[in-house]
């Protein structure tokens, strides 16, 4: 699909995506990355809490014939339909919530990984890193996961976090 403009953080760290397994995206946007990954066979569970995002999603989705469950809710209170997944992706999500927002999501989303599975963050822009966005203070959320991508020193800000779950 030509007109589909996945993130250049996905594009790059596609191929560390299990191919069996459902991916969970928690910042959907215009929806390019989880109509990308339904086109490469996945099925998608998107959490949006915006009514015409959603609606513009599930129409986008019905219209190419690709399998995703459009889900109202917010990232850090969602309850994933299917449990555990290949990939939980958070393009461009945490410089979006709150401190406490961030530490209810940090705290629930390991257990949505699959062993083998990755978990691909980003702020999204090339703007400053929060408090939150620490590598140091992501990571202690994600004992047995290894990092692909985003290694940064322990006080450096990070704008991109890719983990796989090796355990």
């Amino acid at each position: 699909m030509s007109d589909l403009l996945a993130p250049p953080l996905l594009l790059a760290h596609a191929r560390s995506i299990p191919r069996a397994g459902a991916i969970l995206d928690l910042s959907a946007g215009d929806g390019d990355a989880a109509l990308y990954l339904a086109q490469r066979g996945h099925a998608v569970d998107v959490v949006e809490p915006d009514a015409a995002r959603r609606e513009v999603l599930a129409g986008r989705a019905d219209e190419l014939d690709l399998r995703v469950a459009v889900i109202d809710g917010h990232p850090w209170s969602v309850v994933p339909p299917r449990g555990r997944y290949a990939a939980v992706l958070g393009v461009g999500l945490l410089p979006t919530l709150s401190e406490a927002e961030v530490e209810a999501l940090l705290g629930r989303l390991p257990s949505w990984v699959l062993d083998g599975g990755v978990v691909i963050l980003s702020s999204g822009d090339d703007g400053d890193a929060s408090s939150t966005w620490q590598p140091d203070h992501i990571r202690a959320h994600f004992w047995g996961f290894e990092v692909l991508s985003g290694d940064a020193g322990p006080e450096d800000p990070v704008r991109d976090l890719v983990l796989r779950r090796t355990a």
